[in-house]
């Protein structure tokens, strides 16, 4: 696939005062995708994801979530996951300053969106997954992801260790950007025409 996204922005060194100001300009690019780009996207981010995950689910959990903001859908990969008899657990945002938790979902299930429109499903059923398909606001070459500020997803890891993936659109790439303490790269970055992976 023709990277078209790349050049519609580009690669800025991030700074920790300056990260706010990149988050917001990454959502609002990628927001303001062209439906058939953004479409076209999605399908070669969910097939190259495929082959990341276990061909055989069963018994896993893997926590993924649901799109806002202009996220790329993986509700392809979803759907897969639990019709081979895995398990999809949403993260929740249970309290400032802790570790997310994760609350079974499956295709059609209600939801209700929370603060910043994150989805919780309802009801709400705990689940600790086995591994995480995370989305990056930003990401650079050594698979470090940045996100919304929080700190969810890394506390989220340091608590429960676990293989994460990143899922990004190319025009989210950011060059190398200051690392914080905490801070913790992902195993691997899956965008619509590349697979990185973090150095060992």
């Amino acid at each position: 696939m023709q990277n078209t996204s790349r050049s519609r922005i580009p690669c800025v060194s991030v700074a920790a005062p300056s990260r706010q100001a990149a988050r917001e300009a990454l959502v609002e690019w990628r927001m303001g995708l062209a439906a058939e780009e953004r479409a076209a996207a999605e399908g070669a981010i969910v097939t190259t994801l495929l082959t990341r995950l276990p061909a055989d689910p069963a018994g896993l959990c893997l926590g993924a979530y649901l799109p806002l903001r202009g996220e790329p859908d993986l509700a392809g990969v979803l759907a897969q996951w639990v019709a081979r008899g895995g398990t999809v657990g949403l993260p929740v945002v249970v309290q400032a300053d802790a570790a997310l938790e994760f609350g079974r979902w499956v295709p059609g299930m209600a939801v209700v969106r929370e603060r910043f429109g994150v989805a919780r499903p309802e009801p709400f059923e705990p689940v600790i997954p086995d591994l995480l398909v995370v989305p990056c606001v930003g990401f650079d070459e050594r698979c470090f992801r940045l996100g919304y500020g929080g700190g969810y997803y890394d506390r989220t890891l340091a608590e429960h260790p676990c293989r994460a993936i990143g899922v990004a659109y190319d025009g989210s790439e950011i060059s190398r950007f200051e690392a914080g303490e905490h801070d913790i790269a992902l195993a691997e970055i899956v965008t619509e025409t590349r697979l990185l992976r973090a150095p060992p």
